[in-house]
């Protein structure tokens, strides 16, 4: 069984890693604009918004720092739509 700390840095890493990922997606799709792989893209894109944006909410709800969780830098709203 994984120490609290460790539970912590995995949850810190996957969210700076997820957070990455969704604004690579959106760079992705902006790239794709007027080619057959847009839609792809697109849905990508909103996957990872339906992701990050469920991840920034549980952090708020449960009252921990989102940069507990590596989400400090990100607006889904703003930076994923």
């Amino acid at each position: 069984m994984p120490e609290p700390g460790e539970c912590w840095a995995y949850l810190q890493d996957l969210g700076v890693l997820i957070a990455e990922k969704a604004l690579d997606a959106k760079l992705d799709r902006d790239a794709a604009a007027d080619t057959s792989e847009w839609d792809y893209k697109l849905g990508r894109l909103m996957g990872y918004y339906e992701v990050v944006s469920l991840m920034v909410s549980q952090a708020e709800s449960f009252g921990i720092d989102r940069a507990l969780v590596g989400l400090t830098d990100i607006d889904p709203d703003a930076q994923l739509l």
